[in-house]
């Protein structure tokens, strides 16, 4: 397992960490929120560089409103590994790729008696396919064929993705020895 923790800080003293892991065969990407003054029992907090304590108030699947919300850089490796948050490593391919992408796109059954189906979710979509520039069209139209036909270059960018997460957590450990 390697883990890469970055951390940021905004123009309100707010801080900010985003943790890229490779483990068990995944590549995983997660984040903390510290934004709030008041202690939250129970709850981690930073000293940001202000000397301010600040209490973590959301964590998890955050990572997209530290992007929105924190200096991140676009090149940043942290916004790369979010593509392929959960990826499978191993397969190179994005976790339950195909159904997931499916799913957002409205095309699975809520139930199988009846011809009614999830809603469907642009957003979600071009997460759960990782395919940022999807449109609505595409969404719409996409089957199971068009994902699989996108699935070469994902994979290719997956493990160098998993590399590059490998490489950097390697460098930062022989920098803190």
């Amino acid at each position: 397992m390697q883990t890469i923790l970055y951390i940021f800080e905004n123009d309100q003293g707010n801080l900010a960490t985003i943790t890229l892991t490779t483990a068990r065969g995944y590549i995983s990407v997660s984040g903390e929120i510290f934004d709030r003054a008041d202690r939250i029992p129970g709850e981690t907090s930073r000293l940001n560089s202000r000397g301010q304590r600040r209490w973590c108030g959301e964590c998890g699947q955050c990572q997209d409103t530290i992007f929105a919300e924190f200096p991140v850089p676009a090149d940043h490796p942290a916004r790369l590994a979010n593509q392929f948050h959960l990826a499978d490593i191993d397969k190179a391919a994005p976790m339950h790729y195909v159904a997931n992408s499916l799913f957002h796109a409205g095309k699975s059954r809520r139930h199988f008696s009846v011809d009614e189906y999830y809603p469907s979710s642009l957003e979600k979509f071009r997460r759960a396919a990782c395919w940022p520039e999807a449109t609505q069209q595409d969404m719409e139209t996409v089957t199971e064929q068009v994902l699989l036909d996108r699935l070469p270059p994902l994979s290719a960018k997956i493990l160098e993705v998993a590399a590059m997460i490998e490489r950097l957590a390697t460098e930062s450990a022989d920098r803190a020895a």
